[in-house]
């Protein structure tokens, strides 16, 4: 009667387990590693802009990281800092120029497969970042010595730089891609403040924020997630990025040949889906998504524990994405209040004001349905979010998860 009982869960388990599978299969998204690494390919014909990049990357040279950060962060520059800068932009000029002409092809591939599972060499990614910092010391020197339409030059580079990544189904990848789209929206905001931009080049800029808001990477990193899971179950090694060992790893194959283990890989399916069609919602509702996803996640019982282990960074990691859409979209409603300055004379004395001319709609904060928090300020004005705190902390960034844009007037 045990044993019965045992080969009716479990081939019940198994069956759901498959049927799962064959669901995700079925809307057209890979199911296993083979799958992932034939599905994320370049279109037939085009050329590959990651070659470039990387060839690119090979001419960097490096300097003490500990000035690299002053020279990223520093604002503004004084005339020491500035020299400094410029003789490292002048250094780097080799790599600037190659990843310029990068920027200009439209697809990208990095030289990883995927039919392997999930070890990959990552170093290319720390490369790309440091390329995107080198890329924002450029885009400064060009703003202080009043060049801004070589600084828009190179914040369009260091979005086309990220964005090269931005269909590869990895986690680790997309978190790169958003940590890069929050330096070049920073970068962004000082050569506002910094250069005497034309309507003409705001709405260069514009279209720049617009494009890097199509992106939705966590959707892209759970497809590959998804694969990851059904693979590493079906080898036998599903908890070996989680850590876990010992006889952790013995209780998994208890509850792999019970069966609980498929039921709980189903479960993760399930909420990896959910997580994946949070990106085609509005800003506002993916915010009650995420709530609805970490509910679910803390209403599994304990006998779903691998579940539970498994799922439980799902909601934190759909937030960072939350919060640089949201960092997005104040930057883009920041532009349309310095067009209407550009234009008036002076600025808005609110958001509503920007609706139809310069945005489509009024600029709501998704994190509470209200619309974003717009102040004016002695040197210019701030545009924030009060975030996943819900705390209106009026437009203080003190920590680096704070939503904050700010435009201030030019003083040299």
């Amino acid at each position: 009667l045990i044993i019965a009982t045992w080969a009716v869960y479990y081939m019940q388990a198994k069956a759901n387990f498959q049927q799962a599978c064959e669901k995700i299969r079925d809307a057209g998204y890979p199911i296993t590693y083979a799958e992932l690494n034939e599905w994320y390919k370049l279109p037939p014909g085009e050329e590959n802009a990651a070659d470039s990049i990387l060839d690119a990357l090979s001419f960097h040279n490096e300097w003490d990281s500990e000035t690299v950060r002053t020279l990223v962060h520093d604002e503004p520059y004084d005339p020491d800092t500035l020299q400094l800068a410029e003789q490292y932009t002048a250094d780097n000029k080799e790599m600037i120029d190659l990843l310029h002409e990068a920027a200009k092809i439209k697809h990208a591939k990095y030289p990883i497969r995927l039919t392997y599972g999930s070890s990959f060499d990552y170093k290319y990614l720390g490369d790309i970042k440091r390329a995107i910092q080198t890329l924002t010391i450029a885009a400064h020197v060009r703003a202080e010595n009043d060049q801004p339409e070589k600084a828009i030059d190179t914040l369009e580079t260091m979005t086309a730089i990220s964005h090269s990544l931005s269909n590869e189904p990895i986690l680790i990848s997309q978190l790169v891609c958003i940590a890069c789209d929050a330096i070049t929206v920073t970068t962004a905001q000082r050569v506002i403040s910094r250069c005497d931009l034309s309507d003409t080049q705001l709405q260069r800029l514009e279209g720049m924020i617009k494009k890097m808001q199509i992106h939705s990477p966590i959707s892209m990193s759970y497809i590959g997630s998804r694969c990851a899971i059904i693979s590493e179950i079906e080898d036998g090694t599903y908890l070996r990025n989680f850590s876990i060992k010992g006889w952790l790893n013995v209780a998994f194959v208890a509850t792999k040949v019970t069966g609980v283990a498929y039921n709980d890989v189903v479960i993760d399916l399930e909420l990896l889906t959910d997580a994946i069609n949070v990106s085609s919602l509005s800003l506002t509702e993916q915010v009650k998504s995420v709530e609805s996803i970490q509910k679910k996640i803390e209403s599994l019982g304990s006998t779903h524990w691998f579940a539970k282990k498994t799922m439980s960074p799902i909601p934190r990691v759909i937030q960072r994405g939350l919060r640089c859409a949201t960092h997005l979209r104040t930057a883009q409603t920041a532009i349309a209040a310095q067009r209407w300055r550009l234009k008036n004379g002076t600025l808005p004395e609110n958001l509503n004001q920007l609706v139809p001319g310069y945005l489509d709609e009024p600029p709501i904060d998704p994190f509470d349905g209200n619309p974003l928090r717009y102040k004016k300020t002695e040197k210019g004005f701030i545009i924030y979010s009060i975030g996943e705190n819900k705390i209106d902390e009026a437009g203080l960034a003190k920590k680096w998860e704070d939503i904050v844009f700010e435009i201030k007037q030019k003083t040299k």
